[in-house]
C-alpha cells in the first residue's frame, strides 16, 4: 500500500509536469492571406500569371498558330453557363497575337466549329 501511494504521487506530478510544459511559448499571430501577400520579400518572389509564362516575343520567321476557344455556353444542360471562359479566351488570344502567334479565335464554338 505504501508503493502504490508514492505511484499516485508520482504520475499526478509527471501529469502536472506535462501538462504545464504544453503552453504557447510565444503570441505570434499567423498572418491573413492577404496580410502574407502584401509582404512579399525577395525570398518569396511575387506569383506569376499566365501571361508571364507564354512564350517570349522573338524575331525568327516561323510560323506559330495557335487555336483559342472560350464556350460560356454549352450545349449540353449538365454543364450550366460559364461566367469567365470567353473573356479568358479574349485575354490569351490577346498575349498570343502580342508574341507573334496567328491566332484562330472562336467564341462559344459549336461541336461541328471545333472539328
Amino acid at each position: 500500500m505504501f508503493k502504490l501511494k508514492y505511484f499516485k504521487y508520482i504520475i499526478i506530478s509527471i501529469f502536472a509536469l506535462l501538462l504545464g510544459s504544453c503552453t504557447e511559448t510565444t503570441n505570434q499571430v499567423r498572418p491573413t492571406r492577404s496580410q502574407a501577400a502584401n509582404n512579399v520579400t525577395s525570398s518569396n518572389p511575387p506569383a506569376r500569371g499566365p501571361a508571364d509564362t507564354l512564350a517570349p516575343r522573338t524575331n525568327s520567321k516561323e510560323h506559330r498558330l495557335a487555336l483559342v476557344i472560350g464556350n460560356n455556353d454549352y450545349q449540353d444542360s449538365y454543364m450550366g453557363k460559364l461566367r469567365n471562359a470567353v473573356n479568358d479566351a479574349k485575354a490569351i488570344r490577346t498575349e498570343l497575337t502580342k508574341r507573334d502567334f496567328e491566332v484562330l479565335y472562336h467564341p462559344d464554338a459549336t461541336r461541328k466549329q471545333m472539328f
